[in-house]
Protein backbone atom coordinates (compact mmCIF):
# COMPACT_ATOMS: atom_id res chain seq x y z
CA UNK A 1 0.00 0.00 0.00
CA UNK A 2 2.96 2.47 0.66
CA UNK A 3 4.70 1.64 -2.14
CA UNK A 4 2.01 2.17 -4.08
CA UNK A 5 0.75 5.77 -2.35
CA UNK A 6 4.68 6.25 -3.70
CA UNK A 7 4.10 5.84 -6.76
CA UNK A 8 0.77 8.13 -7.02
CA UNK A 9 3.05 11.10 -5.97
CA UNK A 10 5.52 9.93 -8.56
CA UNK A 11 2.66 10.59 -10.56
CA UNK A 12 1.60 13.67 -9.50
CA UNK A 13 5.07 15.24 -10.21
CA UNK A 14 4.82 13.53 -13.93
CA UNK A 15 1.24 14.75 -14.11
CA UNK A 16 0.26 14.82 -17.89
CA UNK A 17 -1.76 17.71 -18.86
CA UNK A 18 -4.72 16.92 -21.28
CA UNK A 19 -6.38 19.32 -23.28
CA UNK A 20 -9.60 18.87 -24.92
CA UNK A 21 -9.72 19.48 -28.87
CA UNK A 22 -13.22 21.45 -28.40
CA UNK A 23 -11.96 23.24 -25.55
CA UNK A 24 -8.75 25.19 -27.98
CA UNK A 25 -11.66 26.85 -29.69
CA UNK A 26 -13.65 29.75 -27.70
CA UNK A 27 -15.63 28.83 -24.96
CA UNK A 28 -18.36 30.86 -23.82
CA UNK A 29 -19.44 30.81 -19.99
CA UNK A 30 -23.15 30.67 -19.60
CA UNK A 31 -23.31 29.86 -16.28
CA UNK A 32 -21.06 29.58 -12.94
CA UNK A 33 -21.94 27.05 -9.89
CA UNK A 34 -20.96 28.32 -6.22
CA UNK A 35 -17.85 26.85 -4.36
CA UNK A 36 -18.81 24.19 -1.59
CA UNK A 37 -16.92 22.31 0.48
CA UNK A 38 -16.92 18.39 -0.43
CA UNK A 39 -16.33 15.08 2.34
CA UNK A 40 -12.78 13.44 1.11
CA UNK A 41 -14.94 10.10 1.97
CA UNK A 42 -16.13 8.73 -1.07
CA UNK A 43 -19.78 10.39 -2.66
CA UNK A 44 -21.44 6.93 -2.95
CA UNK A 45 -20.53 4.22 -0.88
CA UNK A 46 -21.39 1.71 -3.81
CA UNK A 47 -18.55 2.96 -5.80
CA UNK A 48 -15.12 1.53 -5.41
CA UNK A 49 -11.89 1.51 -7.21
CA UNK A 50 -10.69 -1.65 -8.48
CA UNK A 51 -7.56 -1.13 -6.73
CA UNK A 52 -5.38 1.54 -5.19
CA UNK A 53 -4.11 3.12 -8.23
CA UNK A 54 -3.83 6.57 -9.46
CA UNK A 55 -5.70 7.66 -12.97
CA UNK A 56 -2.76 8.95 -15.03
CA UNK A 57 -4.32 11.80 -17.10
CA UNK A 58 -5.35 14.99 -15.65
CA UNK A 59 -6.93 18.43 -16.38
CA UNK A 60 -4.66 21.03 -14.70
CA UNK A 61 -6.24 24.77 -14.33
CA UNK A 62 -5.15 27.99 -12.87
CA UNK A 63 -6.06 28.13 -9.31
CA UNK A 64 -6.98 32.12 -9.14
CA UNK A 65 -9.24 31.79 -11.69
CA UNK A 66 -11.74 29.44 -10.26
CA UNK A 67 -11.08 29.14 -6.30
CA UNK A 68 -11.36 33.08 -5.39
CA UNK A 69 -10.33 31.77 -1.80
CA UNK A 70 -6.89 30.70 -2.35
CA UNK A 71 -5.47 30.01 0.52
CA UNK A 72 -8.11 29.43 2.85
CA UNK A 73 -7.63 26.11 5.21
CA UNK A 74 -10.38 23.84 4.82
CA UNK A 75 -11.38 21.35 7.14
CA UNK A 76 -9.59 18.55 7.29
CA UNK A 77 -10.83 15.72 5.10
CA UNK A 78 -12.50 17.98 2.79
CA UNK A 79 -11.80 19.76 -0.40
CA UNK A 80 -13.94 22.53 -2.23
CA UNK A 81 -15.53 21.62 -5.73
CA UNK A 82 -16.95 24.08 -7.90
CA UNK A 83 -18.73 23.62 -11.61
CA UNK A 84 -18.64 25.78 -14.53
CA UNK A 85 -20.91 25.12 -17.52
CA UNK A 86 -19.75 26.00 -21.30
CA UNK A 87 -20.45 25.82 -24.82
CA UNK A 88 -18.51 25.94 -28.04
CA UNK A 89 -19.64 25.57 -31.73
CA UNK A 90 -20.53 22.14 -31.49
CA UNK A 91 -21.05 20.79 -27.84
CA UNK A 92 -22.22 21.78 -24.39
CA UNK A 93 -19.17 21.50 -21.00
CA UNK A 94 -19.60 20.82 -17.89
CA UNK A 95 -16.29 21.52 -16.18
CA UNK A 96 -15.84 20.07 -12.39
CA UNK A 97 -13.11 21.11 -10.58
CA UNK A 98 -11.90 20.07 -7.42
CA UNK A 99 -8.48 21.82 -5.36
CA UNK A 100 -6.54 19.39 -3.64
CA UNK A 101 -5.86 19.78 -0.19
CA UNK A 102 -3.79 16.74 0.71
CA UNK A 103 -1.60 14.68 -2.17
CA UNK A 104 -4.27 11.81 -2.52
CA UNK A 105 -8.04 11.53 -2.79
CA UNK A 106 -10.25 7.65 -3.08
CA UNK A 107 -13.21 6.82 -4.14
CA UNK A 108 -13.85 9.59 -6.24
CA UNK A 109 -16.81 9.95 -8.21
CA UNK A 110 -17.92 12.34 -11.18
CA UNK A 111 -20.49 10.58 -12.87
CA UNK A 112 -21.90 7.87 -15.57
CA UNK A 113 -23.30 4.92 -13.99
CA UNK A 114 -26.48 7.06 -13.26
CA UNK A 115 -26.77 8.40 -16.56
CA UNK A 116 -25.64 11.90 -16.36
CA UNK A 117 -27.91 14.55 -18.16
CA UNK A 118 -29.29 17.94 -19.03
CA UNK A 119 -32.95 18.64 -18.98
CA UNK A 120 -34.25 21.71 -20.25
CA UNK A 121 -36.92 23.37 -17.86
CA UNK A 122 -39.45 24.43 -20.52
CA UNK A 123 -39.08 21.72 -23.45
CA UNK A 124 -38.65 18.55 -21.05
CA UNK A 125 -36.10 17.52 -23.51
CA UNK A 126 -32.97 15.77 -21.95
CA UNK A 127 -29.54 16.13 -23.63
CA UNK A 128 -27.59 12.86 -22.03
CA UNK A 129 -23.49 13.15 -21.10
CA UNK A 130 -21.12 11.40 -23.79
CA UNK A 131 -18.53 10.98 -20.83
CA UNK A 132 -15.22 13.05 -19.94
CA UNK A 133 -11.96 13.22 -21.42
CA UNK A 134 -10.79 9.88 -20.08
CA UNK A 135 -12.48 6.26 -19.51
CA UNK A 136 -10.38 6.30 -16.33
CA UNK A 137 -12.78 9.20 -14.99
CA UNK A 138 -16.18 8.11 -16.56
CA UNK A 139 -18.54 5.23 -15.20
CA UNK A 140 -16.60 4.54 -12.56
CA UNK A 141 -15.09 5.76 -8.88
CA UNK A 142 -11.33 5.99 -9.17
CA UNK A 143 -8.37 8.03 -7.32
CA UNK A 144 -6.52 10.82 -7.91
CA UNK A 145 -2.82 11.55 -6.65
CA UNK A 146 -1.69 15.41 -7.35
CA UNK A 147 0.26 18.03 -5.50
CA UNK A 148 -1.76 19.80 -2.40
CA UNK A 149 -3.38 23.28 -4.08
CA UNK A 150 -3.43 22.04 -7.79
CA UNK A 151 -6.87 22.66 -9.55
CA UNK A 152 -8.20 19.80 -11.32
CA UNK A 153 -10.74 19.78 -14.13
CA UNK A 154 -12.79 17.19 -15.05
CA UNK A 155 -14.96 18.22 -17.91
CA UNK A 156 -18.16 16.54 -19.24
CA UNK A 157 -19.64 16.44 -22.74
CA UNK A 158 -23.44 17.14 -23.46
CA UNK A 159 -24.55 17.93 -26.90
CA UNK A 160 -25.24 21.64 -27.70
CA UNK A 161 -28.09 23.23 -25.87
CA UNK A 162 -30.33 25.21 -28.70
CA UNK A 163 -29.58 28.81 -28.23
CA UNK A 164 -33.23 29.26 -27.05
CA UNK A 165 -33.11 27.14 -23.91
CA UNK A 166 -33.09 29.74 -20.40
CA UNK A 167 -32.99 27.27 -17.15
CA UNK A 168 -31.99 23.50 -17.04
CA UNK A 169 -31.91 21.15 -14.48
CA UNK A 170 -28.27 19.07 -14.29
CA UNK A 171 -28.89 15.06 -13.32
CA UNK A 172 -26.05 12.65 -12.76
CA UNK A 173 -22.90 14.38 -11.54
CA UNK A 174 -22.91 13.66 -7.60
CA UNK A 175 -19.26 15.08 -7.80
CA UNK A 176 -20.36 18.90 -7.79
CA UNK A 177 -23.83 17.92 -6.26
CA UNK A 178 -25.69 18.45 -9.52
CA UNK A 179 -28.82 15.61 -9.56
CA UNK A 180 -32.00 18.22 -10.25
CA UNK A 181 -33.23 20.67 -7.70
CA UNK A 182 -36.72 20.22 -7.40
CA UNK A 183 -37.74 23.92 -7.37
CA UNK A 184 -38.07 25.82 -10.83
CA UNK A 185 -36.53 29.12 -9.31
CA UNK A 186 -33.44 27.16 -8.10
CA UNK A 187 -32.62 25.83 -11.76
CA UNK A 188 -29.81 27.11 -13.72
CA UNK A 189 -30.23 30.06 -15.58
CA UNK A 190 -28.01 30.31 -18.67
CA UNK A 191 -27.99 32.79 -21.49
CA UNK A 192 -29.56 35.99 -19.37
CA UNK A 193 -26.85 36.02 -17.23
CA UNK A 194 -24.70 39.20 -16.66
CA UNK A 195 -21.23 38.51 -15.22
CA UNK A 196 -19.68 41.57 -14.80
CA UNK A 197 -20.26 44.76 -14.37
CA UNK A 198 -23.06 46.83 -12.83
CA UNK A 199 -27.29 46.50 -12.81
CA UNK A 200 -29.77 49.39 -13.34
CA UNK A 201 -31.20 50.38 -10.06
CA UNK A 202 -34.68 48.46 -9.78
CA UNK A 203 -37.32 50.77 -9.81
CA UNK A 204 -40.04 48.40 -8.33
CA UNK A 205 -43.33 49.83 -7.14
CA UNK A 206 -43.40 51.68 -3.65
CA UNK A 207 -45.77 50.67 -0.47
CA UNK A 208 -48.27 53.35 -0.17
CA UNK A 209 -48.53 53.90 3.68
CA UNK A 210 -52.37 54.23 5.33
CA UNK A 211 -51.91 53.56 8.77
CA UNK A 212 -48.92 55.87 10.58
CA UNK A 213 -46.83 54.42 12.97
CA UNK A 214 -47.60 55.16 16.65
CA UNK A 215 -45.51 57.83 18.70
CA UNK A 216 -45.48 55.34 20.88
CA UNK A 217 -44.65 52.04 18.96
CA UNK A 218 -45.27 48.64 21.01
CA UNK A 219 -43.87 45.66 19.15
CA UNK A 220 -46.35 43.61 21.16
CA UNK A 221 -49.05 46.22 20.23
CA UNK A 222 -50.46 45.53 16.44
CA UNK A 223 -52.38 48.91 16.71
CA UNK A 224 -48.84 50.94 16.81
CA UNK A 225 -47.65 49.34 13.28
CA UNK A 226 -47.90 51.40 10.41
CA UNK A 227 -49.59 49.87 7.70
CA UNK A 228 -49.27 49.83 4.06
CA UNK A 229 -51.09 48.82 0.68
CA UNK A 230 -50.64 49.37 -3.09
CA UNK A 231 -47.26 46.99 -2.42
CA UNK A 232 -45.44 45.45 -5.66
CA UNK A 233 -46.95 42.01 -6.33
CA UNK A 234 -45.56 39.29 -8.73
CA UNK A 235 -46.81 36.19 -10.24
CA UNK A 236 -46.39 33.20 -7.80
CA UNK A 237 -43.31 31.89 -6.90
CA UNK A 238 -41.04 30.00 -3.97
CA UNK A 239 -41.92 31.73 -0.54
CA UNK A 240 -39.08 33.85 0.40
CA UNK A 241 -37.22 34.30 -3.39
CA UNK A 242 -34.89 37.08 -4.04
CA UNK A 243 -33.13 38.63 -6.36
CA UNK A 244 -30.11 41.14 -6.07
CA UNK A 245 -29.08 44.28 -7.97
CA UNK A 246 -25.77 45.28 -8.20
CA UNK A 247 -24.71 49.25 -8.99
CA UNK A 248 -21.84 51.75 -7.99
CA UNK A 249 -23.88 53.26 -5.08
CA UNK A 250 -25.80 50.42 -3.82
CA UNK A 251 -26.58 46.56 -3.40
CA UNK A 252 -30.56 45.72 -3.49
CA UNK A 253 -32.23 42.34 -2.28
CA UNK A 254 -36.04 42.29 -3.06
CA UNK A 255 -37.30 39.43 -1.27
CA UNK A 256 -40.88 38.33 -2.48
CA UNK A 257 -43.53 36.71 0.24
CA UNK A 258 -46.95 35.06 -0.03
CA UNK A 259 -49.60 37.23 1.18
CA UNK A 260 -51.70 34.22 3.44
CA UNK A 261 -53.83 37.14 4.78
CA UNK A 262 -55.64 39.93 3.41
CA UNK A 263 -53.77 41.79 6.14
CA UNK A 264 -51.02 39.89 7.18
CA UNK A 265 -47.40 41.41 9.54
CA UNK A 266 -43.80 41.51 8.29
CA UNK A 267 -40.53 42.09 9.84
CA UNK A 268 -36.93 42.25 8.99
CA UNK A 269 -34.88 42.56 12.19
CA UNK A 270 -32.54 39.60 10.74
CA UNK A 271 -31.08 40.65 7.45
CA UNK A 272 -27.55 41.03 6.84
CA UNK A 273 -24.72 39.59 4.59
CA UNK A 274 -20.84 38.93 4.33
CA UNK A 275 -19.01 38.97 1.15
CA UNK A 276 -17.30 35.47 1.72
CA UNK A 277 -14.41 36.78 0.44
CA UNK A 278 -14.12 39.64 2.72
CA UNK A 279 -15.62 37.89 5.50
CA UNK A 280 -14.78 40.83 8.00
CA UNK A 281 -17.39 43.60 6.83
CA UNK A 282 -20.73 42.80 7.73
CA UNK A 283 -23.69 44.22 5.32
CA UNK A 284 -26.31 45.82 7.00
CA UNK A 285 -29.74 46.80 6.15
CA UNK A 286 -29.39 50.49 5.38
CA UNK A 287 -33.13 51.44 4.43
CA UNK A 288 -36.52 49.76 3.47
CA UNK A 289 -37.91 51.34 0.68
CA UNK A 290 -40.81 52.64 1.34
CA UNK A 291 -41.32 50.97 5.01
CA UNK A 292 -39.82 52.00 8.56
CA UNK A 293 -36.90 50.73 10.18
CA UNK A 294 -36.11 46.81 9.35
CA UNK A 295 -36.53 45.97 13.30
CA UNK A 296 -40.13 47.46 13.03
CA UNK A 297 -43.10 45.30 12.65
CA UNK A 298 -46.33 46.55 10.06
CA UNK A 299 -48.83 45.75 8.56
CA UNK A 300 -49.31 44.44 4.78
CA UNK A 301 -52.51 44.90 3.08
CA UNK A 302 -53.18 43.01 -0.30
CA UNK A 303 -54.97 39.63 -1.87
CA UNK A 304 -54.73 36.68 -0.30
CA UNK A 305 -52.85 34.33 -2.15
CA UNK A 306 -50.81 37.26 -3.73
CA UNK A 307 -46.53 37.81 -3.30
CA UNK A 308 -45.64 40.89 -2.15
CA UNK A 309 -42.43 42.33 -2.51
CA UNK A 310 -40.33 44.63 -0.42
CA UNK A 311 -36.63 46.02 -1.18
CA UNK A 312 -33.96 46.14 1.10
CA UNK A 313 -30.96 48.98 0.30
CA UNK A 314 -27.26 47.84 1.63
CA UNK A 315 -23.73 49.25 0.55
CA UNK A 316 -22.36 48.63 -2.67
CA UNK A 317 -20.70 45.40 -3.61
CA UNK A 318 -17.66 44.98 -5.20
CA UNK A 319 -17.72 43.62 -8.78
CA UNK A 320 -15.44 40.71 -7.27
CA UNK A 321 -17.78 39.73 -4.82
CA UNK A 322 -19.03 36.27 -6.45
CA UNK A 323 -20.38 34.19 -3.03
CA UNK A 324 -22.33 36.36 0.05
CA UNK A 325 -23.22 34.24 3.45
CA UNK A 326 -26.92 35.99 4.06
CA UNK A 327 -28.70 35.99 7.06
CA UNK A 328 -32.66 36.85 6.49
CA UNK A 329 -35.74 36.18 7.87
CA UNK A 330 -37.25 33.17 5.69
CA UNK A 331 -40.83 34.37 6.27
CA UNK A 332 -40.56 37.86 6.78
CA UNK A 333 -41.34 37.12 10.72
CA UNK A 334 -39.73 39.33 13.72
CA UNK A 335 -37.07 36.44 15.31
CA UNK A 336 -37.17 34.03 12.78
CA UNK A 337 -33.38 33.54 11.13
CA UNK A 338 -31.87 31.56 8.14
CA UNK A 339 -28.76 31.63 7.02
CA UNK A 340 -27.16 30.16 3.41
CA UNK A 341 -24.63 30.73 1.12
CA UNK A 342 -25.76 32.26 -1.86
CA UNK A 343 -23.93 32.79 -5.75
CA UNK A 344 -24.36 36.57 -6.39
CA UNK A 345 -25.15 35.85 -9.58
CA UNK A 346 -27.90 33.41 -9.21
CA UNK A 347 -29.78 35.91 -6.93
CA UNK A 348 -28.71 38.41 -10.30
CA UNK A 349 -30.51 36.22 -12.84
CA UNK A 350 -33.66 36.03 -10.33
CA UNK A 351 -34.47 39.80 -11.60
CA UNK A 352 -37.14 38.31 -13.96
CA UNK A 353 -39.29 36.79 -11.59
CA UNK A 354 -40.01 40.52 -10.01
CA UNK A 355 -41.52 41.99 -12.96
CA UNK A 356 -44.67 43.97 -11.65
CA UNK A 357 -48.09 41.60 -11.50
CA UNK A 358 -51.38 42.73 -10.43
CA UNK A 359 -53.37 40.03 -9.34
CA UNK A 360 -56.52 39.13 -11.68
CA UNK A 361 -59.20 38.73 -9.02
CA UNK A 362 -62.63 37.35 -10.02
CA UNK A 363 -65.53 37.43 -7.96
CA UNK A 364 -68.88 35.88 -8.78
CA UNK A 365 -71.42 37.91 -10.08
CA UNK A 366 -74.65 36.19 -9.17
CA UNK A 367 -77.76 35.74 -6.62
CA UNK A 368 -76.79 33.37 -3.64
CA UNK A 369 -77.77 29.54 -3.49
CA UNK A 370 -81.05 28.29 -2.42
CA UNK A 371 -80.71 25.88 -0.12
CA UNK A 372 -82.73 23.79 2.55
CA UNK A 373 -81.03 24.81 6.37
CA UNK A 374 -81.80 23.03 9.65
CA UNK A 375 -81.75 24.80 12.74
CA UNK A 376 -79.59 22.85 15.40
CA UNK A 377 -81.63 22.52 18.12
CA UNK A 378 -84.13 21.07 16.30
CA UNK A 379 -81.32 18.14 17.52
CA UNK A 380 -82.33 18.78 20.87
CA UNK A 381 -84.96 17.69 23.37
CA UNK A 382 -85.12 20.17 26.45
CA UNK A 383 -86.21 18.78 29.67
CA UNK A 384 -87.29 21.04 32.58
CA UNK A 385 -87.28 19.09 35.72
CA UNK A 386 -88.89 20.05 38.49
CA UNK A 387 -89.88 18.52 42.15
CA UNK A 388 -93.72 16.71 41.99
CA UNK A 389 -94.61 18.29 45.26
CA UNK A 390 -93.17 21.94 45.80
CA UNK A 391 -93.10 22.40 41.70
CA UNK A 392 -89.87 24.17 42.16
CA UNK A 393 -86.81 23.54 39.75
CA UNK A 394 -84.58 20.49 40.21
CA UNK A 395 -80.92 20.83 39.67
CA UNK A 396 -77.81 19.01 39.60
CA UNK A 397 -79.37 16.47 36.88
CA UNK A 398 -77.77 14.40 34.72
CA UNK A 399 -79.14 12.73 31.41
CA UNK A 400 -78.14 9.50 29.67
CA UNK A 401 -78.89 8.46 25.90
CA UNK A 402 -79.15 4.83 25.50
CA UNK A 403 -79.47 2.71 22.69
CA UNK A 404 -81.99 -0.13 22.32
CA UNK A 405 -79.38 -2.64 24.22
CA UNK A 406 -79.27 -0.15 26.75
CA UNK A 407 -75.45 0.89 25.73
CA UNK A 408 -74.59 4.50 26.81
CA UNK A 409 -74.27 6.90 23.40
CA UNK A 410 -74.22 10.01 25.41
CA UNK A 411 -74.65 12.11 28.42
CA UNK A 412 -75.47 15.74 29.36
CA UNK A 413 -75.90 17.38 33.22
CA UNK A 414 -78.13 19.81 32.34
CA UNK A 415 -81.35 19.54 31.05
CA UNK A 416 -80.97 19.81 27.38
CA UNK A 417 -79.62 16.22 26.19
CA UNK A 418 -78.33 16.36 22.60
CA UNK A 419 -79.42 13.40 20.37
CA UNK A 420 -77.11 12.42 17.52
CA UNK A 421 -78.50 12.03 13.75
CA UNK A 422 -79.90 8.94 14.28
CA UNK A 423 -83.48 7.33 14.64
CA UNK A 424 -84.29 7.65 18.11
CA UNK A 425 -87.83 5.49 18.33
CA UNK A 426 -86.01 2.40 20.54
CA UNK A 427 -83.85 4.98 22.35
CA UNK A 428 -84.70 5.99 26.06
CA UNK A 429 -83.20 8.38 28.28
CA UNK A 430 -82.88 7.84 31.91
CA UNK A 431 -82.81 11.51 34.28
CA UNK A 432 -81.16 11.19 37.46
CA UNK A 433 -80.71 13.75 40.41
CA UNK A 434 -79.54 13.54 43.64
CA UNK A 435 -82.60 12.53 46.25
CA UNK A 436 -85.17 11.81 43.63
CA UNK A 437 -85.86 8.49 41.80
CA UNK A 438 -84.61 8.02 38.33
CA UNK A 439 -86.92 8.58 35.68
CA UNK A 440 -87.08 6.80 31.85
CA UNK A 441 -88.48 8.50 28.98
CA UNK A 442 -89.11 6.56 26.28
CA UNK A 443 -87.78 9.17 23.25
CA UNK A 444 -89.94 8.18 20.65
CA UNK A 445 -92.46 10.39 22.38
CA UNK A 446 -90.68 13.66 22.36
CA UNK A 447 -90.07 15.46 19.50
CA UNK A 448 -86.72 17.61 19.57
CA UNK A 449 -86.61 21.45 19.40
CA UNK A 450 -89.57 21.39 22.23
CA UNK A 451 -89.06 21.95 25.40
CA UNK A 452 -90.97 19.52 27.94
CA UNK A 453 -91.32 19.58 31.45
CA UNK A 454 -90.45 16.24 33.60
CA UNK A 455 -91.57 15.90 37.45
CA UNK A 456 -89.45 14.11 39.89
CA UNK A 457 -90.31 12.43 42.84
CA UNK A 458 -88.32 12.28 46.14
CA UNK A 459 -87.16 9.27 47.20
CA UNK A 460 -88.44 8.01 50.44
CA UNK A 461 -86.09 9.24 53.45
CA UNK A 462 -84.15 11.69 51.41
CA UNK A 463 -85.29 14.85 53.72
CA UNK A 464 -84.09 13.06 56.65
CA UNK A 465 -80.47 11.87 54.90
CA UNK A 466 -79.79 15.49 53.75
Amino acid sequence: MKTTLMRCLLLATLVSVTVLTSAQEKEDTLCIGEIFVRDAAPVKSIFKTENDSCIDNYIVVNNDNIFELHGQDYPMGTYPVRWVLTETSDRTILHCYIMMTRTYFHDVYLGGIDKASIVDLETGKIYEARGSYDPQVWNRAFNIAAPIGTVLDFPIEFPLLPKETKMVFVYGVPLCNLNGVGDAHNGINIRDNNFGGYDETPHLKLPRLIKEESADYNPDDWDTWAAYDNIHTVRPCKDGLMALWRTPEKTYITVAYEQNWRTEYFCFDNFMFTDRANPSKVYEVKKIQGLPDGHHLFMSHAEPGSWVCFTLEFDPLPLSAQNLYLAYNPEGKPGEIDSNEFYVNTLRSNQKYFEYYKPDVTTLDASPMAVKTTKLDVRHYEFILVDSKTKKKVMNAKAYLLDEKAQLLSSTSCGLLAVPQFDVTKRKAVINADGYEPVVLSMSKYKPGKEYTIRMNRLPNADKEK
